[in-house]
């Protein structure tokens, strides 16, 4: 059976125009991105369905393709699939034998799950039972109950392991349970149990005689005690006015008086003291205000009228200054101008020149220019001098000295010196006077405040006199101490009825006094005593202690008993439900657990005994698995041709469920230990080998996807010629995609021949992928 061609119209961003109609060897070219995976993808998935589970990474697009694949049978039947089903319904071929074989998938000449695939095709080779003897042996362990490795299973409901070790953990209980009745006699217990309870009865009637004395001391007792609170309670009334807080209030109030009376004298006194040095400061500040007002009136004066001239002065004479130092050159120039001028005139007089009258001139205009600058010099000094007089008469009016403007400064600077000094003086005085006036405004109003207090708690202690009738601190001090006698006996009597009764109020223990009346007349002639109570209490208790542990026995037998009940249902799960309340029940589940117990084990050795007579027989055809193997074996001819004889033979290892290759010098490897070459060309001799023996009647075609990627140009050649040979001397179909330019160079020669088929996939109308 051969693929005559295929169309895929979409899959995926892939999509092709025209159809591929292939030859006997037909070689696909593509680069990579080209489309190549995809349209390998989508030839698979047309060819098997949905039995691509064997292949990995294949639904890199999700979507089935669109298109068809015709097969040509060796009769020259046409099959369009997938109209016509899958490439496993027409040849029979099992999805794995495709991966395995006859589809070689990016590079990966690997087998996925080897040691079972050898067995399959052997099976399918040469009819063996191993998938049949498997069945059995499942059926086996299904009657046996147990797993492959031989004991029972535990899945699901059925749980047999963990119900019989159940089964023996219960039996070994129940020889336990039956040593501890038998050693602890707990057979005759019951008999003691109903003596016990018998006395425990007689003892709980002294115990209620005993209980009615009780009672009837305490109504005794209780019905004095609520009397006594009753009397009390009137007397009490009388005094209610009468308390501690009142007491206590009257008291400090004295004291409080007393403690006020001297305060208020201190504080008078001290107001007396305070009132003379007022007094004082007064006339002192009198003094000081005259003496402020006179030096006030001259500061006035002095700063109105004379700090200004002072102030005029300093400012011509700092102008003055510069007069000065220009004088000292105008001066001596008039003087010389002058002498100079003289000359000159002289000169004139006796000889008349025109250069005499120049200088003369020239020392007259010097001599005008210079001496009025000399004018204007001692006419401001005038005025300066003129000024400072003033000043001086001004100052002397105010008795101060000024022969110089430095010791008029002087003068001044002390004269603000004492004004200053005099009005702190003043001011300091002024509020010591303040002081006194405010401090002796607070003890007036202290004193005030203290004669208020007094009249206050004066109008206390009368109101508490008027309320309680008594006129002395001493006697209302009386009448609270017999309050306070009065309230200790009704606590007394209280305290005693909560002792006997409980609970608080009045109310409650007329109540319980008039509950406890009926017993007033009962057990007259018996005295109620704790020691003969706390004796048979513990007598009794005694016998319920060893009542209890009878019972407590006899729960535990029964809640054991009720467990093996329970347990040997869920272990036996038999329709008849087996109680176990007695010995004899007890014993009947033992027989039961027994019996399921040596049941399954005798079932479960039968079937091993079964078990290990069809694994001999499954050996023995495993075993002929190896008969695709061997140094004479299809496999071992063409792996050898492929490696030009440096391996003898390739052999099968049935523990492993793997091959193994045999060197020439009889050295045997396992692929692993192969080059990537040397693997390659392995599994690619295994895979002819086993394709040709399972289509050998009506041949078949290879899809290889660069099978041969590892190998280096030689061995490239060389896996290339034995496809040709399969191709052109044992009539397979090969279809080959390939990426790489070295392979479409090795087929040059048949290319141009036209031996293959040749498609260069970028030359076709599609999407990339």
């Amino acid at each position: 059976m051969r693929i005559k061609e295929f169309l895929i119209t979409r899959y995926g961003p892939l999509g092709y125009k025209t159809k591929f109609v292939l030859g006997n060897f037909t070689l696909f070219v593509g680069k990579n991105e080209s489309g190549k995976t995809l349209t390998i993808e989508a030839l698979i998935k047309l060819l098997l369905g949905k039995n691509v589970k064997d292949f990995e990474n294949i639904d890199r697009v999700e979507e089935n393709p669109e298109g068809y694949v015709v097969l040509e049978t060796e009769q020259g039947m046409e099959v369009k699939l997938p109209d016509k089903g899958t490439l496993i319904q027409v040849t029979g071929l099992s999805p794995t034998d495709c991966r395995n074989i006859f589809i070689i998938r990016n590079s990966d000449l690997s087998l996925d799950k080897e040691g079972a695939f050898y067995t399959e095709v052997t099976d399918k080779l040469m009819g063996l039972r191993s998938e049949e003897i498997n069945k059995i042996k499942e059926k086996l362990r299904e009657i046996g109950r147990i797993t492959p490795t031989g004991i029972f299973r535990n899945v699901g409901e059925e749980k047999l392991k963990e119900r019989i070790e159940k089964g023996q953990r219960l039996i070994e209980d129940i020889d336990k349970l039956h040593k501890k009745i038998k050693e602890e006699g707990l057979e005759d217990s019951e008999l003691e149990y109903v003596k016990i309870a018998e006395e425990i009865e007689k003892l709980k009637s002294e115990l209620e005689e005993l209980e009615e004395a009780r009672k009837r001391e305490i109504y005794e007792k209780a019905e004095n005690a609520l009397k006594e609170i009753n009397e009390y309670s009137k007397r009490l009334k009388v005094l209610e006015r009468f308390n501690e807080a009142e007491w206590q209030k009257w008291r400090d109030h004295e004291r409080d008086i007393e403690q006020y009376h001297r305060e208020k004298e201190g504080a008078l006194e001290e107001l007396q003291k305070t009132e003379e040095e007022l007094q004082k400061h007064e006339n002192r500040y009198a003094v000081l205000k005259e003496e402020f007002e006179i030096l006030e009136g001259r500061k006035k004066k002095l700063e109105e009228n004379i700090k200004p001239e002072l102030i005029n002065y300093e400012k011509q004479k700092t102008e003055f200054r510069a007069w000065e130092t220009k004088n000292s050159f105008w001066q001596p120039l008039a003087y010389a101008s002058s002498i100079l001028l003289a000359f000159s005139l002289l000169g004139l007089f006796f000889k008349y020149s025109s250069w005499m009258i120049f200088l003369t001139l020239v020392f007259l205009l010097s001599a005008v220019v210079s001496w009025a600058y000399s004018f204007q010099f001692w006419r401001k000094k005038g005025h300066l001098e003129s000024l400072f007089e003033k000043i001086r008469l001004a100052l002397a009016e105010l008795e101060l000295e000024g022969e110089t403007l430095e010791k008029a400064l002087a003068h001044i600077q002390r004269f603000e010196e004492t004004y200053l000094q005099k009005n702190k003086d003043k001011e300091d005085v002024e509020r010591q006077k303040e002081r006194l006036e405010n401090k002796i405004e607070q003890l007036r109003g202290r004193i005030e405040n203290l004669e208020e207090k007094i009249r206050s708690v004066q109008n206390v202690i009368a109101r508490i006199k008027e309320n309680s009738g008594e006129e002395t601190l001493e006697g209302y001090k009386k009448k609270i101490e017999e309050k306070k006698d009065l309230e200790t006996k009704i606590k007394g009597a209280e305290r005693e009825l909560r002792s006997l009764l409980g609970g608080e109020a009045i109310s409650y223990w007329e109540q319980a006094i008039e509950e406890l009346s009926s017993y007033k007349d009962k057990a007259l002639g018996r005295k109620y005593d704790e020691k003969e109570v706390d004796h048979l209490r513990r007598k009794r208790q005694q016998l319920e202690e060893k009542l209890e542990t009878l019972e407590k026995q006899r729960e535990d037998i029964k809640r054991v008993m009720t467990e093996i009940e329970k347990r040997a249902g869920e272990i036996l799960r038999s329709e008849k439900y087996l109680y176990c309340h007695t010995l004899a029940d007890l014993e009947k589940i033992k027989e039961e657990l027994q019996k399921f117990i040596q049941e399954n084990e005798t079932r479960k050795n039968r079937v091993l005994t079964a078990i290990k007579i069809w694994e001999k027989i499954d050996r023995e055809e495993k075993g002929k698995v190896a008969t695709l193997f061997g140094e004479d074996s299809l496999v071992s001819k063409y792996f050898a041709v492929a490696t030009e004889h440096r391996y003898r033979g390739v052999v099968y290892h049935q523990e492993r469920g793997t091959v193994e290759v045999v060197r020439e010098d009889g050295a045997r490897l396992s692929p692993e230990k192969l080059s990537g070459g040397a693997y390659d060309q392995l599994y690619f001799a295994i895979r002819l080998a086993l394709g040709k023996k399972l289509l050998a009647s009506s041949g078949g075609f290879f899809i290889l996807d660069d099978p041969f990627i590892k190998a280096d140009p030689y061995r490239l050649r060389k896996q290339l010629q034995m496809v040709k040979e399969m191709v052109y001397e044992e009539g397979w179909q090969i279809i080959y995609f390939t990426a790489k330019g070295e392979v479409e160079e090795a087929l040059r020669e048949e290319k141009e021949k036209g031996e293959i088929t040749y498609f260069k996939i970028e030359d076709f109308s599609h999407e990339e992928e």
